[in-house]
């Protein structure tokens, strides 16, 4: 990990976080059919909710950067942090997947019902409560098993414990192992049977912030 650096995201980065994004989970269920890798207009859509996040003032997005690398390919990867906020969601920001144009090409039928889904499970877990969400977080499978999971985990948990507030996500399956790690308990698992995968949500109480989240 001596060439890797963290750094936060901005604009220019659209490209990089969605080139993560797709590497990262190219193999899950959901993803082959809501984004795959052979649709333009799939990877539009993935620049639209990514891309269109580092414009949001209350996203922020830690990215993992291979300093021996160029260009968009230097990004290996990223979270998506949501800050808390006192203030509502925009009503356009409501159900964005409902509202999505999906190429044609794609199970937009899925993406609509999965998206919709994680985020009624988000208001029904956590209500109006402020916490820190961790929306997204994507390593590139060669970067698998570099401890690079913790680092964009850790950034977040640190700021959560700091406010004094809860934590909260969904995960896949694989991703539960190292989240119960760093203090997270399970509150419901849903089972997506259109693509055989299974959604868990997860929520964390702050530490004090001496504690931290070291292993």
């Amino acid at each position: 990990m001596a060439a890797l650096k963290f750094r936060e995201g901005t604009e220019a980065d659209a490209d990089a976080v969605c080139n993560v994004f797709s590497d990262s989970f190219s193999e899950d269920s959901i993803n082959k059919r809501v984004f795959p890798a052979t649709s333009a207009g799939a990877r539009a859509s993935i620049k639209d909710w990514l891309g269109g996040g580092l414009k949001d003032p209350h996203s922020r997005y830690l990215l993992a950067v291979n300093d021996s690398q160029s260009g968009v390919d230097a990004v290996v990867a990223m979270a998506k942090w949501i800050a808390p906020s006192a203030e509502p969601k925009a009503p356009e920001a409501e159900n964005w997947a409902a509202k999505m144009a999906w190429p044609d090409d794609v199970d937009g039928a899925l993406g609509t019902d999965f998206f919709t889904m994680l985020e009624q499970k988000h208001k029904e877990h956590m209500g109006s409560r402020p916490h820190w969400y961790l929306e997204l977080l994507a390593v590139r499978k060669s970067y698998h098993g570099k401890g690079l999971g913790k680092h964009l985990l850790s950034w977040g948990l640190e700021r959560a414990d700091k406010d004094g507030l809860e934590t909260y996500l969904q995960a896949s399956p694989a991703g539960v192992p190292l989240y119960r790690k760093y203090g997270f308990e399970d509150i419901e698992t849903v089972h997506v049977s259109k693509a055989d995968y299974s959604e868990v949500f997860m929520k964390r109480q702050p530490r004090p912030s001496q504690q931290g989240v070291s292993s």
